[in-house]
């Protein structure tokens, strides 16, 4: 409750004086919801739910997975996503997630990492996770000067609604279209992935 109240405490300021003053990433009064190793540090699968850039991909069911955490500021997080729509062929790659932190930031609130072997590393900051680490929203620069967001949500949330903050936030920190990456059927496709793996003697992950 207290993080929908500060969400639309600064919707509200941001309205009333006509700009922002810095990006909610960057924001001190979010600065409590923005520590990336609560991010870092959940253990179950990851869905990206929506994004707002990029939204014409037929690739469908992106989510990430820890495998390990060689040192405290590194993660390896096992990528995957179903090529060209739910029931493509899954691929998948380890990506080293290297956690840092930015602006006036105490603590780690970044993480810069690979989406696809043939990728430059990119920094995406956490501008919001919700306090029983179920929703987040990353964001990134895209082009000169647009924001690139997804929303994200653990395997265990995707029956349940969303948290109402986080998706007010996204909503309005990350204007334009947006396209839903995440159906149902994913985490069932996934799962039978990872059993007919185990079953064979290997684990993708």
């Amino acid at each position: 409750i207290m993080g929908l109240f500060l969400a639309l405490a600064l919707c509200l300021a941001a309205v009333a004086t006509g700009f922002q003053e810095l990006p909610p990433e960057e924001d001190p009064r979010f600065f409590p919801w923005q520590d990336v190793k609560h991010m870092t540090s959940i253990r179950e699968r990851l869905y990206v739910v929506s994004r707002n850039y990029n939204i014409t991909t037929p690739n469908r069911c992106h989510s990430a997975i820890k495998t390990a955490a060689p040192r405290h500021d590194l993660v390896i997080v096992a990528l995957r996503t179903h090529s060209g729509g739910l029931y493509g062929p899954p691929v998948e790659f380890k990506s080293p997630f290297l956690t840092s932190r930015t602006g006036m930031h105490k603590r780690d609130n970044a993480v810069t990492y690979r989406l696809h072997p043939s990728h430059h590393p990119v920094q995406r900051k956490l501008m919001y996770i919700d306090e029983h680490r179920r929703c987040l929203i990353l964001v990134e620069r895209v082009g000169y000067s647009g924001r690139g967001c997804q929303l994200l949500m653990t395997v265990s949330a995707l029956d349940y609604p969303p948290p109402r903050t986080c998706v007010h936030l996204y909503r309005y920190y990350c204007p334009g279209p947006k396209v839903t990456l995440y159906h149902p059927g994913c985490k069932f496709y996934d799962a039978f992935i990872d059993q007919n793996a185990i079953s064979g003697g290997f684990i993708r992950h």
